[in-house]
């Protein structure tokens, strides 16, 4: 028996597919109840995205046993695959606590909750995996970018260093580290670090974009220009950075700065900002930003969401993802949040609440929110306001969201603006009302 499921195994590992199936389920008519085989048949289901059946072989196996740590955790994997959020954090929870020292169950976790904005219990997950296994790089790596989200940017820069330390080959580490580098806009150090991505990673097509925009962003791009000629390897997604850029590109001054991270558009926010006005945030989730905003501006700052997610599906991401299911964050002294939808709650605080906006910062994501949050707030946006938009560009379906509910509103109130700063990495534009 154990000769025929290792025969099956190492079929399944040279993804001879059809064949590893064969043997499994030959295996299954002998004995129905060996989770073991249940649960391969359930990992070569995920591979062939027959998820609906690796669900049921999986839930077949840990009905056999009950303590069968990995069925939880692919459970876990699975129902994420499948954007059903609330699922797998059940599966991996589950599996924690079989087994607190499971590496696979902490990275993949911290996976879901960096995705899904949870940064601060994604940093836990994270440092966890990496406890139990120090030479994970891709956790570290991971760790890196929750750190940046987190505006904790020296100590990214750190986690990201020690990594090429250890591996010098390692593509994502240059990838992730290099907005980090620009330095008061100089962007000499960026530039050495992303070529070095492009280097290691040569069929990343998308880190040879970044890198063109880099370059022709610091009027450096005589180098690289003839090499880029080429549309070999351009995807959607690809395109879509690629129109992106041509459209900042086009609308861009001298004195409009690439920002690296979250934390430094934020500072640019309050430099360029009135002294006085309402700040605003919407789309708060898990309150990673408005902490960061809380910090840096001394004012009140009100926050609004629903805290049940997208209101509807967001192209191939589906209604309620990005949900903290109805949990509200904790935040500093200085905020207020405002629960429910934007068309419920924003009206009520506009009641009481007649003053300019100082600074908003729209994480709405999808068009209608966007357009809903602008229409209601347009008498109350003057010249000399701030708008942070965090989702405005970059995505394959850019044109449709956030950046056509600005321009709709531009020609709607006849609103003239400037683009004080942009990131192609976080999809950041700030804007201001001039």
């Amino acid at each position: 028996m154990k000769e025929i499921f290792d025969s099956a195994v190492n079929f399944h590992k040279q993804n001879n597919f059809e064949q590893a199936e064969k043997i499994y389920k030959k295996l299954l008519v002998e004995n129905p109840n060996n989770y073991l085989v249940l649960g391969n048949l359930a990992l070569l289901e995920i591979q062939l995205k027959r998820y609906p059946n690796a669900i049921d072989y999986l839930k077949k196996a840990i009905k056999v046993n009950a303590n069968y740590e990995q069925g939880y955790c692919n459970l876990g994997k699975v129902y994420y695959l499948l954007s059903d959020i609330k699922k797998s954090i059940k599966y991996y929870k589950k599996t924690i606590k079989i087994n607190p020292q499971s590496e696979d169950a902490h990275y993949n976790f911290g996976y879901v909750l960096h995705k899904i904005g949870d940064q601060k219990k994604a940093k836990i997950h994270f440092e966890t995996s990496i406890f139990i296994n120090p030479k994970n790089l891709d956790a570290q790596n991971n760790l890196g970018l929750v750190l940046t989200r987190l505006g904790q940017t020296e100590d990214a820069i750190i986690i990201f260093n020690k990594i090429i330390d250890n591996n010098s080959n390692f593509g994502k580490a240059y990838f992730n580290l290099y907005p980090l580098l620009i330095k008061n806009y100089d962007t000499t150090k960026a530039l050495m670090c992303l070529e070095k991505a492009v280097s290691c990673s040569p069929q990343k097509i998308y880190y040879q974009i970044f890198l063109k925009i880099l370059l022709e962003y610091s009027d450096k791009n005589i180098k690289y220009k003839k090499k880029f000629d080429t549309n070999a390897g351009l995807n959607n997604h690809n395109n879509a950075l690629l129109d992106s850029w041509n459209y900042i590109k086009s609308k861009k001054t001298d004195k409009t700065k690439m920002i690296s991270s979250t934390n430094n558009v934020l500072q640019l926010a309050k430099k360029y900002s009135k002294k006085n006005g309402l700040i605003l945030e919407f789309g708060v989730r898990f309150g990673t930003s408005i902490r960061q905003i809380a910090n840096i501006f001394s004012s009140h700052i009100h926050g609004f969401d629903s805290f049940e997610g997208l209101p509807e599906s967001w192209h191939n991401i589906p209604q309620n993802f990005y949900s903290t299911f109805g949990k509200i964050p904790s935040t500093p002294k200085n905020v207020s949040l405002h629960v429910g939808l934007f068309n419920q709650s924003l009206p009520k605080f506009l009641n009481n609440h007649k003053d300019d906006i100082r600074f908003i910062n729209i994480d709405c994501d999808i068009y209608s929110s966007t357009k809903k949050v602008l229409n209601l707030l347009s008498k109350q946006i003057v010249s000399g306001t701030i708008i942070l938009f965090d989702e405005y560009f970059g995505n394959e379906h850019w044109r449709k969201d956030e950046f056509k509910a600005f321009q709709e509103s531009v020609k709607k109130y006849n609103w003239s603006y400037e683009y004080i700063a942009f990131s192609v990495q976080t999809k950041q534009v700030l804007i201001k009302i001039i």
